[in-house]
């Protein structure tokens, strides 16, 4: 789980029969002889020697394996550990299994993060067929030398297992270490431990090993507020904004679903090792403008000239071991009223920060990434309810409780009220398990306490760990999933350095306004009074493929999705400057290198999104490398000096100008009709909608596929009203191609503008102005644009919508029962002000909203203003995917 220098002395030292041992573990106890490790869900390792690492490592154990814990992959054994990701360990294995979990034994390397890295040695081995039981003794033995390494189990004097892997061939493998045991989701008993090492490797001097920043003054990454804006500074003392990018790793990412990692193994065919491409990457990511690395990098991309962020992980992992709330698909948040809470932390921060704190190409630790700060209930105080849910042993569950119970002076009666409960005390509720909702603001405040209480243990404990260790370098927050509880930000702003926070805005491809952003985080900076780093954002397109030329799906994760690799760089650009123009933000990290794999991560994970700078196939997306490369070395000028933004966005249509060949249009008093080379739109009933029939032309003549009109949502005196107008009053042209139409209704009349195209399957509409025709004052909440299926047909069509999450233009459609057509709505805008839902309850529902907050008199009129949006109705084919054929729609954008 951490990283643990080759060279240094780390975690806490034992004591007794295991003097000169150190452990990086909180499950460990010594009894005389001895070492019960308890079964954690981290990888726990007890490491003996001094400092530096060993050419010759012998260990010999009795081992007796007591039982498991959780369904994954459980170890235990005895080890030749260099790192977490460089060691060799000799291990009895069981695996998960819903049929019944298998026992073996195993020698296994990992090897610069990559697992069973063996099997490119030469092996001799007698594997034996035996396995292995819980509560018998076995005695193993791991020598690694020059020549190579070997591994055996014994029962009494029969051996089970014996395999010897060869280093004499020159292979590449982990060569030096130190004698460790090992243990992971397992309990396990170690006596009768023996280890001997020697050819010692001594430990670098700082300078060697981590390399000297150019015109360092002896200084490490620190923040500076000067003239109204906060910078990071670097070793030489010189202003410094962090431009960065997640996961620039050579094993990434692995594909459950594949059982390998697609992207990792076309950097193994094109660069052949990780150093080649190491440098590569390195290189390339200098030239296009990015200046350090950020989470989930390769740590062989370090020492070439970009400065790195170190993730730590306190809360994600110790929620393994006691979670508030529990770890299922996402990151938990930890138990940190568990007595072992500042234990572990202290191991993290010794067997990481120890190491690293005199490295100036350091700029700082990362706590977490996206603990659940709102529990599962997404409420403020939904750690309060993880905690209520706990058993009464459990060190939240009386911490809760203590709260509740000095909140309220020990009468239970206030919290029944409060709560809705019945409790008879609270040793009552110290039982119950299952949390009552607050029902007033009193209640609600008093889980507020507690989360509180949470969040300060929490900051304080990682913090003062790390601060323990390592004085040096920046604490960067813990990477707020965009927002969190109130005190949680405020404890990150008294305890941090800096800030991180994860941020997926949606942006104008139209203006470059991104939507939210600066309110955002003008909130943050004034809770923390901190810099800020947006440690993650991005723009997955729907154009891009894998390596087997498939479409990457980009159907899991956030972010809002768009059409193309142009549309990405726009966004990019976009996002790029609004945080570096904000006065607080000194980073900024784009999420990520390369993209996922098309059939997703795993099942607990199955992101698939194009997120990349570069394909699976590694191959860099020029549109949006370009303009990194053009706008990264600029940001410190942004930051000096923002450029005007605007949130306010502009008509996208240019100059109307249509030809009358090709549109007819024929007005006779309140009915009328237009046709163009794709469209029939007639105006033929005594209705309020502005189309009776819109039909699509096909090969077999005109379709009819259904209506359209507006809908005026109002509030009369607390009561919401949709209303729909019952008649034409009066229609105009007003240009070529152009229709101006008055509805009226019962509480309003309306003015709908729309614009027509020769050669195009769809029409422009948009609400101009509405004018209160009620008794009283009204809120004018919104106008809807209402394209309706046929009503012959409205009990079989289906809506559809984008299968993306978060796509950038609102929009949807009714798919007809046959599955040959639809009929839908675009907005011609990527603003905010348009929601769309197509859906079905008794009735069809084409809730294509333009957001309205009005407030309007009797007889007061609503007039939109000269770049009011509108919306594309439009008719087409499906395609052969099952989807509406947009090609010829997209077009008005």
């Amino acid at each position: 789980m951490w990283a643990v220098s080759a060279f240094g002395q780390t975690g806490f030292p034992l004591t007794g029969n295991f003097e000169g041992w150190r452990t990086l573990t909180i499950g460990d106890s010594e009894q005389g002889s001895t070492l019960r490790l308890e079964p954690t869900l981290n990888r726990d390792w007890i490491v003996h020697g001094g400092s530096g690492e060993a050419r010759r490592v012998s260990i010999t154990t009795t081992l007796k394996p007591d039982h498991g814990r959780g369904n994954q992959w459980k170890v235990a054994g005895v080890a030749c550990y260099a790192a977490d990701d460089r060691y060799w360990h000799l291990a009895l294995v069981e695996s998960p299994n819903a049929d019944g979990a298998k026992h073996f034994f195993e020698l296994s390397e990992m090897l610069d993060g990559a697992w069973n890295a063996q099997t490119n040695l030469p092996d001799h081995m007698d594997r034996g067929s035996a396995s292995w039981e819980f509560g018998h003794t076995y005695r193993l033995s791991l020598t690694l030398n020059p020549d190579g390494v070997v591994g055996e189990v014994r029962e009494g004097d029969a051996v089970l297992f014996r395999e010897r892997r060869d280093f004499t061939l020159g292979s590449k493998a982990a060569k030096s270490g130190r004698a460790a045991l090992t243990t992971g989701a397992m309990a396990a008993e170690f006596s009768n431990v023996e280890a001997v090492e020697s050819e010692w490797s001594p430990k670098a001097p700082a300078a060697a090993q981590f390399g000297a920043y150019p015109g360092s003054k002896g200084h490490f990454f620190k923040t500076r507020f000067t003239d109204g804006k906060w910078w990071l500074t670097d070793p030489a003392d010189k202003p410094f904004l962090a431009v960065t990018t997640d996961h620039v790793n050579y094993n990434a990412h692995f594909c459950e679903a594949l059982g390998y990692a697609p992207f990792h193994r076309n950097l193994e065919r094109i660069y052949g090792d990780e150093k080649t491409w190491a440098k590569a990457a390195s290189d390339r990511l200098k030239s296009w403008g990015f200046n350090s690395l950020a989470a989930g990098c390769s740590p062989s991309l370090r020492r070439r000239g970009l400065p790195y962020t170190e993730f730590l992980s306190f809360g994600t992992a110790f929620s393994d071991t006691a979670a508030i709330v529990a770890k299922t698909t996402w990151t938990g948040w930890p138990d940190v009223f568990d007595p072992r809470w500042p234990k572990f932390c202290r191991l993290v921060a010794a067997n990481t920060c120890a190491a690293e704190k005199e490295d100036p190409w350091l700029i700082g630790y990362t706590l977490d990434n996206e603990l659940e700060w709102f529990g599962k209930t997404g409420q403020p105080w939904g750690i309060a309810e993880g905690a209520w849910q706990l058993p009464k042993e459990r060190a939240a569950k009386v911490a809760l409780v203590d709260v509740l119970r000095a909140y309220y002076e020990g009468d239970v009666s206030r919290l029944n009220q409060d709560f809705g409960g019945s409790f008879a005390g609270f040793d009552a509720v110290l039982d119950s398990t299952a949390p009552l909702p607050p029902k007033t603001e009193r209640g609600r405040q008093g889980l507020m306490i507690f989360v509180r209480l949470a969040a300060d243990r929490y900051f304080s404990v990682t913090t003062q760990a790390i601060q323990a260790e390592d004085p040096n370098h920046l604490i960067l927050g813990c990477r707020f999933a965009y927002d969190a509880p109130v005190p949680a930000v405020e404890d990150a702003g008294r305890t941090c350095d800096v800030v991180t926070v994860n941020i997926y805005p949606r942006v104008s491809l139209a203006t470059g306004a991104v939507f939210g952003l600066k309110e955002h985080l003008d909130e943050m900076a004034q809770r923390t009074g901190r810099p800020l780093f947006v440690t993650e954002w991005g723009f997955p397109g729907l154009d891009a493929v894998d390596t087997t030329g498939k479409p990457v799906p980009s159907t899991q994760g956030a972010g809002m999705r768009v059409d193309t690799q142009a549309q990405r760089a726009v966004c990019f650009r976009a996002m790029q400057t609004a945080l570096f123009s904000h006065p607080n933000v000194v980073g900024s990290s784009f999420f990520m290198y390369a993209d996922e794999p098309a059939l997703g991560v795993s099942k607990s994970f199955p992101e698939n999104s194009n997120y990349g700078l570069v394909s699976e196939t590694d191959r860099p997306y020029m549109p949006l490398v370009k303009v990194a490369t053009e706008l990264n070395p600029t940001v410190a000028s942004i930051h000096r000096n923002p450029p005007s933004l605007t949130s306010k966005a502009k008509d996208w249509l240019k100059p109307y100008a249509v030809e009358p060949s090709g549109i007819t249009i024929r007005i006779e008093g309140s009915r009328f009709s237009v046709e163009t080379r794709q469209l029939r739109l007639i105006k033929d009933a005594d209705s309020g909608l502005a189309f009776d029939h819109v039909s699509l032309k096909s090969e077999r003549g005109w379709v009819d596929l259904g209506t359209y009109g507006p809908v005026i949502w109002l509030r009369d005196r607390g009561q919401n009203s949709w209303e729909s107008p019952s008649r034409v009053e009066h229609v105009e042209r007003t240009g070529p191609g152009e229709l101006r139409v008055m509805l009226s209704g019962a509480q309003a009349r309306t003015v709908v503008e729309l614009r027509f195209l020769a050669d195009a399957p769809y029409f422009l509409a948009r609400v101009v102005s509405v004018q209160s025709t009620a008794a009283g004052p009204v809120s004018l909440r919104g106008a809807y644009h209402y394209p309706l299926w046929r009503a012959a047909e409205a009990a079989t069509v289906q809506p559809f919508k984008p299968g993306v999450p978060d796509y950038w233009l609102p929009f949807g459609a009714w798919m007809s029962p046959h599955g040959d057509f639809a009929l839908g709505a675009l907005a011609q805008r990527d603003d905010p002000v348009f929601t769309v839902y197509f859906w079905r309850d008794d009735n069809l529902h084409a809730d294509f909203l333009r957001a309205l907050e009005v407030d309007l008199a009797p007889m007061q009129t609503w007039h939109a203003d000269a770049v009011e949006p509108w919306a594309a109705i439009f008719l087409t084919r499906i395609d052969k995917a099952g989807k509406p054929d947009l090609s010829g729609v997209l077009a008005v954008h």
